[in-house]
């Protein structure tokens, strides 16, 4: 099974502010009313490519950029899906965990009496120079 999957970030507010509203004083450049009329047949020219390009083993996911926090938690939850659907399993280790796991504590175990033979020193330090 094929577990592709495209994104489309579709445009923001900015962009739908200049198609919807002419006097929208943002950043516009001589050409924008000539590429606004032909908005519909870019639209219409996407609507074709999804379309024709989406399939059920690789779907386009169109996902709105309004909001950045919306946007990446749909495409990490769309890829979390699809990596829980294919299953994966760690293989299997190749070291001895419990060894590792029992030398650790050792280390641990042998780090916290050499902090406390330093302590003591230090407190016994401590009371030789106050006498």
């Amino acid at each position: 099974m094929d577990y592709r999957k495209k994104f489309v970030v579709e445009p923001g507010k900015k962009v739908r502010l200049r198609k919807i509203d002419p006097a929208y004083t943002g950043k516009h450049v001589s050409h924008e009313q000539a590429e606004r009329e032909l908005w519909p047949d870019y639209v219409e020219a996407f609507e074709d490519a999804m379309e024709q390009t989406s399939t059920k083993y690789a779907p386009w996911y169109v996902i709105p950029s309004n909001h950045k926090w919306f946007r990446d938690l749909a495409i990490s939850q769309i890829i979390a899906d699809t990596l829980e659907e294919m299953g994966l399993k760690l293989p299997p280790t190749q070291v001895d965990i419990a060894a590792i796991r029992r030398q650790y504590h050792a280390a641990a175990v042998e780090q916290a009496r050499r902090d406390h033979r330093g302590a003591k020193r230090t407190r016994q330090a401590k009371a030789t120079t106050r006498n």
